[in-house]
């Protein structure tokens, strides 16, 4: 079952061409190693002629990470986190309301993965805790399948399991924090009536704060 969320988008559809896309509500099948589980209620974008899934939002993989987080059962991988970056991880479950089901390192390493793609090498951005004292711990729980995925990157990148962990984790919470902080920032906006083409207008419209 689908239900129809937004206005159509232009996607390309392998079998029709350029089509007006469907972002919809579906049951969406997702490759667990090697199982496949459907995860329900994933926001996608789909082909109105014969219903294929031409594209995920980046805001449908928190869903996919935390049924996969869920479904996980590998064991638990140990290793020290800087507190900012616990502050984030944690962040992330708050947002995405996964907070209380298991280690706050678990559900960033899954959406980490999904983000990453086949990039050859890590962002500057996913280091800048990488000097920073490590007086967290974090024990997120490792299917087998996601820890040889991650043994994999951290050959790639020519650095150590924990390193990849922690670089997945600030990938995770920048995506999906920095997307909230945008969401709020244009509700602020338009609250006040401000718009990009009148940088003026702050000043003579938020109230004072003094």
């Amino acid at each position: 079952m689908t239900t129809r969320l937004a206005r159509p988008k232009m996607l390309r559809c392998p079998q029709h061409g350029r089509v007006a896309a469907d972002r919809r509500r579906i049951s969406h099948s997702v490759v667990d190693g090697d199982d496949t589980m459907t995860v329900d209620d994933v926001a996608a974008w789909v082909c109105p002629v014969c219903a294929t899934v031409l594209a995920i939002p980046h805001g449908a993989t928190g869903r996919i990470a935390a049924a996969l987080q869920r479904r996980s059962s590998g064991a638990v991988q140990e290793l020290r986190v800087p507190l900012d970056l616990e502050d984030l991880a944690l962040g992330v479950n708050a947002t995405l309301g996964t907070a209380g089901l298991g280690d706050a390192f678990t559900l960033p390493v899954h959406l980490g993965l999904q983000l990453v793609g086949d990039r050859e090498a890590p962002l500057p951005s996913w280091q800048r805790f990488d000097a920073h004292k490590k007086e967290g711990r974090a024990r997120p729980r490792l299917h087998p399948d996601i820890r040889a995925r991650l043994e994999g990157l951290a050959s790639l990148w020519q650095t150590d399991l924990s390193t990849v962990i922690r670089w997945l984790s600030v990938l995770a919470a920048d995506a999906i924090l920095a997307g909230l902080t945008t969401t709020a920032s244009r509700v602020e906006d338009a609250a006040y009536g401000e718009s990009s083409s009148s940088p003026s207008s702050s000043a003579s419209t938020r109230p004072s704060c003094r």
